[in-house]
């Protein structure tokens, strides 16, 4: 279904203005015309998106077997979404990983990098409960995706012994009373 969605989201896009869209192949999956009810084409998109963000954790309520679309944008990039529900009621559980390597078998958030979509799925006793299509692929997209909803939140590298060891003896260099005690003369 997501690649039918992804191969098929302009048609199903400009359609689903008008009306709920059966997707082929998915018995009861709709794309939603609800997508388009605000003034702001994304509104149910953004709901769901604000919602897993980790200031509100707390449920939304969507269509069941619904797929809602939208357009959005994220640090000045813009993305085609696509958002899948998988009941009427969602809460997701929040997980922060400090790796992308760490969602591969993560109990309630996955996520699958190709170089053409991003899949971003929320488990619930291992089944799907929610998940966000990202029209554009790639690690930097994933990254970027993970990072605004609060999952990724990566860690400053720490130093390694060596550098350790040549960062603690130049704080001692810039000492001048230790220069003396390495025979050092001035």
């Amino acid at each position: 279904m997501f690649k039918k969605i992804r191969d098929n989201y302009k048609d199903y896009y400009d359609r689903s203005v008008t009306e709920n869209i059966n997707v082929s192949g998915a018995e009861g999956w709709t794309v939603r015309k609800a997508s388009h009810n605000q003034s702001n084409s994304t509104y149910l998109v953004e709901k769901a998106i604000l919602k897993l963000l980790p200031e509100t954790p707390e449920s939304f309520s969507l269509h069941e077997r619904g797929v809602t679309v939208g357009k959005y944008t994220i640090q000045g990039q813009a993305f085609d979404i696509a958002a899948f529900s998988y009941g009427s009621s969602t809460l997701v559980e929040k997980t922060v990983v400090s790796e992308l390597c760490e969602l591969v078998d993560n109990e309630t958030i996955t996520a699958i990098v190709e170089d053409d979509f991003v899949i971003i799925n929320f488990l619930k006793d291992n089944q799907m409960v929610f998940a966000v299509q990202v029209n554009s692929g790639g690690e930097e997209t994933a990254r970027l995706w993970l990072k605004y909803l609060g999952i990724l939140v990566e860690q400053p590298e720490e130093p390694g012994i060596i550098a350790q060891f040549w960062q603690g003896l130049l704080d001692r260099l810039q000492d001048e009373e230790d220069l003396t005690g390495f025979g050092v003369a001035v």
